[in-house]
């Protein structure tokens, strides 16, 4: 019989394969697989095994694997429902092998869930030539003698490779005869299928091309042409919404195939597809989707469930695409019954489908979306993944607005049932629903028009606005007369430059002449850095899974920053020389340090870019005006120094010396300081050492003048909706409990108090206090109410988000989230009553934003709202080496201490600086994101020197100047809003807060002129 099964396996090699292909498999860099092994695992047992670790070895013999010669990078492991295995993969001398070629003798290890005696389908895949190289590895048994156990257990069966090779149809188009298309980007389809397919909707997540385009209106113009078509059929009519692309194309079968997308500045509908034809196109799979078809029922949908007593589902003329419409009316009385519309269609396993409809809602308490369901042919919810919701949900009063997904079908999928049905009481319209299977695309770099020839030198060099992220495929502009700034006194102000060959160029160099102003004084040389790029294969959002530890997790879900995969820009390197490939844009930054000392005026001076025979001079204006920001920070600015996982920083006192100048440089305090005070509990007194403490205390808040710090870790209480932990090994709320920690807490503050340090430490009790849990919400009061006990006037801080009502008058200082989680009206009242909020920033400062929107923002947001700081949890978290991979691995985490989960936090989140070594140099080295940072908190002191101008009855021309100019800057923020991990949405225009700033500092000198003109 098995000898059977083998000859099966070969013909089913030889013909195709018996079970999909799974393509959405990690970090497959846009590229596919071209090959892999099915591995079948018989369980004899009647007990399921999970985990069961299987032991493999690469070569020709029976039960080996046939993939010696491949390359490592390309190799994954996968069960039938496309589950990724992590694997560990060594040579015959039993060595980690983790690039190269695989090699014969090599063994391959990975664990997998088997069914009790039945047998398991497991494939190994290579041959991906863009394939990036995977993030983790099993820990597997490497001794002998475990993986021949492995082996005795089981049966295993290694069949034949199977391969598959898609025609290239790749080539690109012409460039359009119209000089507007300036701009395209290149998409490919790939299309598995033995049969061609007429129609198919294809899908493009256009955002690395058209988030430049943000700040505009009516946006850009596009035009799609199929390359490889007739000149005639060549141009396909296109959706766009938002950056969402959407057309109808025809693949051959078994191709990759290219499109390239036009883009232009100048607006036109040429070339534009409305959404009625889509809806009734072949690509659409739902039935009768704009209900014009059938009477008071519309034909193909059926009420869920049949109707209830007042509840009415009907077909109504009043449709928003052809005539009709479908209607819900759910009384109160109905509330928290799902009602509404189903539609069961056949679907295929492991194709990826577009859901998306139009909606309207009336009186509804809650977002409207649309609902499916996937089912097994047996009209069964699948074995994973089985309920999909459309995003974003459709409030009451929008009128009519769309909302989407794209969802990978489980792998046990026949059908799916469309779901247009709502818990919430209210009116609903429906219509417009599209079904069907997408072809995703993948969007390659974006390329510039080529120059005509001799029209331009090889080198171009031109400047961009700091706040805007420049990529490798960021297209020339033109170059500047001069790169001018305007600075005030004791500020650094950066500037940006980028660089573009159509050769390649070695040894390019960048100098920068001393800046020479008023009475022959100079400014110091501004510090060169090149921008290093960094890697992130998945948008940001907090991903979570529960699956097993030998699972590689990979994010599922809808990603939540506006970024893309790719390389990134964001750590500063010190400048050395560097050869530049061509078409490809690098940057680099100047950052202007102005001493407080330094005398109004202008300062000139050279930026020099030269390669080979190439050179561009560039002259630099630095305008300083007489204005002076503060030496010390009036806003109080934490971020957590803190360490990764297999990272230590905290240890060494030098390393740690090194890290406070280096935040303090940024006006940033580090949150807890190291070391810590020692505390010892002993025939029940508290005893506390502080000598070690007084040292470092004395070096960051005396001479470097970090404004604020927290409390020592000891005194923290409980994070999330964890019990108070447990001091001196007492439990919480006993009564020596309360003595020891009440006693640990006063000798704290008294010891700050007699050191002059009291105003400058806040006591952070909890870090995100879960308060809809009882004990949550009680053991706050308690432990709130034994701190100000012990020290009244010591403020207590918590990063709570939100307002919670139960604990006013416990809390003096108010975590809220700078997206609007905290109403405004709370915070107005809050602050009317004595407290202070901070904006708590978890999550908001990732890696893939093009702009560096929140990192500038915060301050503004803290002017305009009245917050005394914000913090953010961490400066150095690095779980990867940060120079390697700009996203982080999946931790291990839990809410309660009881049930825990996997999570993986949004790229470059918990770090804005990366380790020298690299670069041999003990000192950190910045992002641009904590560059903008610094920025932002200079801008704040900007703006509040203008209120305190104010504040003092300013009047006059310059007064009314400066009102208008901080009416200006309160307009650039607003609360609520999308949060950081949107930057295009939270700073559509990043030239309005340039100008702003600008105008500020302007605004400021004069009002200093006025006022030194009356003391006169």
């Amino acid at each position: 019989m098995r000898g059977v099964m083998l000859c099966l396996l070969c013909s089913v090699a030889l013909t195709g394969p018996l079970w999909a292909w799974h393509m959405e498999l990690a970090y497959d860099g846009g590229g596919y697989w071209r090959e892999r092994v099915l591995v079948e695992v018989e369980n004899l047992s009647s007990t399921e095994t999970l985990g069961a670790l299987i032991a493999l070895q690469v070569g020709e013999a029976p039960r080996a694997l046939p993939i010696a010669g491949q390359d490592v990078t390309a190799l994954r492991v996968c069960d039938e429902l496309g589950r990724e295995l992590k694997y560990d993969l060594r040579d015959a001398q039993n060595a980690p092998r983790r690039k190269g070629k695989i090699e014969a003798g090599d063994g391959l290890s990975f664990r997998a869930d088997l069914r009790a005696r039945q047998q398991t389908r497991l494939f190994v895949y290579v041959d991906n030539p863009r394939a990036w190289p995977v993030a983790e590895f099993l820990d597997a048994p490497a001794d002998e003698a475990s993986k021949k156990s492995a082996r005795s257990a089981l049966q295993i069966r290694v069949s034949p490779p199977e391969k598959q090779t898609l025609q290239s149809l790749e080539s690109p188009s012409a460039w359009p005869n119209d000089l507007s298309w300036q701009l395209r980007i290149p998409l490919t389809i790939h299309n598995f299928s033995d049969q061609s397919s007429s129609s198919v909707l294809i899908h493009a997540d256009l955002r690395k091309a058209l988030w430049r385009f943000s700040a505009r209106p009516n946006g850009p113009a596009l035009l799609i042409v199929d390359g490889s078509a007739p000149a005639n059929e060549a141009k396909r009519p296109h959706l766009l919404s938002k950056t969402d692309v959407y057309f109808l194309a025809d693949l051959p079968a078994r191709c990759s195939k290219r499109f390239d997308v036009y883009i232009s500045k100048v607006a036109t509908k040429e070339h534009g597809l409305s959404y009625e034809p889509l809806i009734r196109s072949r690509a659409n799979r739902a039935l009768n989707p704009s209900f014009e078809e059938g009477d008071q029922r519309p034909t193909g949908w059926q009420p869920n469930p049949e109707p209830a007593k007042g509840f009415e589902a009907s077909r109504t003329p009043d449709g928003q695409w052809g005539r009709f419409a479908a209607r819900l009316r759910i009384p109160p009385k109905l509330a928290g019954r799902w009602l509404g519309w189903r539609q069961e269609i056949p679907a295929k396993p492991d194709r990826t489908y577009a859901y998306f409809g139009f909606v309207k809602a009336d009186a509804s308490s809650k977002p409207i979306v649309l609902h499916a369901h996937w089912l097994t042919a047996r009209h069964q919810p699948t074995q994973s993944a089985s309920f999909l919701s459309t995003d974003p949900g459709v409030v009451s009063g929008e009128g009519w607005a769309r909302t989407s997904v794209f969802r990978r079908s489980p792998p046990d999928t026949a059908f799916v049932e469309l779901l247009l049905t709502t818990d919430a009481p209210g009116t609903f319209w429906y219509d417009g629903i599209f079904f069907g299977e997408v072809h995703t695309a993948t969007v390659g770099l974006l390329e510039a028009r080529p120059p005509a020839p001799s029209s331009s030198p090889a080198l171009r060099v031109w400047a961009v606005n700091p706040l805007i992220k420049v990529f490798p495929d960021s297209p020339p502009e033109d170059q500047p007369s001069s790169l001018p700034l305007c600075v005030a006194r004791n500020e650094w102000e950066p500037l940006q430059i980028a660089l573009r060959s159509g050769k390649p160029l070695r040894n390019v160099q960048v100098e920068v002449s001393a800046l020479r102003g008023p009475k022959g004084q100079t400014l110091p040389r501004p510090e060169l850095w090149r921008v290093g790029y960094v890697p992130v294969d998945y948008p940001s959002a907090y991903y979570r899974s529960e699956l097993a530890a030998w699972y590689r997790l990979r994010p599922q879900g809808t990603p939540r920053s506006d970024g893309w995969s790719g390389e990134w820009p964001d750590p500063l390197i010190p400048f050395k020389p560097f050869d530049l490939p061509p078409d490809r844009t690098e940057a680099i930054w100047l950052l202007a340090r102005i001493p407080p000392e330094t005398n109004p005026g202008l300062y000139e001076g050279t930026v020099r870019v030269s390669a080979e025979r190439e050179q561009v001079n560039l002259p630099v204006h630095v305008r300083v005006l007489p204005v002076s920001l503060p030496a010390q920070s009036e806003l109080q600015v934490i971020f957590d120094l803190r360490n990764g996982r297999g990272w230590d920083l905290l240890s060494d006192k030098e390393n740690l010396r090194t890290w406070y100048r280096f935040l303090s440089r940024y006006r940033l305090s580090p949150g807890l300081l190291h070391p810590s005070p020692t505390f010892r509990y002993e025939n029940g007194q508290v005893r506390m050492e502080t000598e070690a403490f007084d040292e470092m205390a004395h070096h960051c808040l005396d001479e470097l003048g970090i404004p604020v710090l927290y409390t020592p870790n000891f005194l923290y209480a409980f994070g999330w909706a964890y019990t108070p932990k447990r001091i001196f090994g007492l439990e919480p709320f006993t009564p020596e409990y309360n003595r020891a920690f009440q006693a640990a807490y006063r000798a704290f503050f008294e010891h700050v108090r007699e050191k002059g340090w009291f105003d400058r430490f806040v006591y952070y009790i909890s870090d995100e206090p879960h308060f809809k849990n009882e004990h949550v919400q009680r053991q706050m009061k308690q432990l709130c109410d034994l701190a100000h006990e012990a020290e009244p006037k010591a403020p207590i801080y918590s990063s709570v988000w939100q307002w919670v009502p139960e604990w006013e008058g416990y809390l003096d200082i108010w975590g809220a989230g700078p997206h609007g989680s905290l109403p405004i009206r709370e915070m107005e009242r809050l602050k009317n009553r004595g407290d202070k909020f901070w904006f708590t920033t978890d999550g908001h400062m990732c890696i893939d934003t093009p702009y560096l929107a929140i990192e500038r923002l915060l301050p503004y947001l803290a002017f305009k709202y009245g917050a005394s700081g914000y913090e953010f949890w961490g400066v150095s978290w690095w779980t990867y080496d940060p120079w390697e991979r700009g996203w982080h691995s999946y931790i291990r985490q839990s809410n309660d201490g009881k049930k825990f989960y996997w999570v993986r936090y949004p790229d470059g989140d918990g770090y804005l600086a990366y380790p020298g070594e690299r670069w041999n140099t003990k000192e950190p080295l910045p992002s641009i994101r904590l560059v903008q940072v610094r920025e932002g908190i200079e801008d704040y002191h900007l703006f509040r020197l203008l209120q305190k101008a104010l504040d003092r009855n300013e009047t006059g021309e310059d007064a009314t100047a400066a009102r208008r100019v901080l009416d200006q800057v309160r307009s650039l923020v607003v609360i609520p809003n999308k949060g950081g991990l949107r930057s295009t949405d939270l700073m559509p225009d990043p030239e309005a807060v340039s100008d702003v700033r600008r105008m500020a500092l302007e605004t400021a000198a004069k009002l200093m002129a006025g006022d030194q003109s009356k003391s006169r």
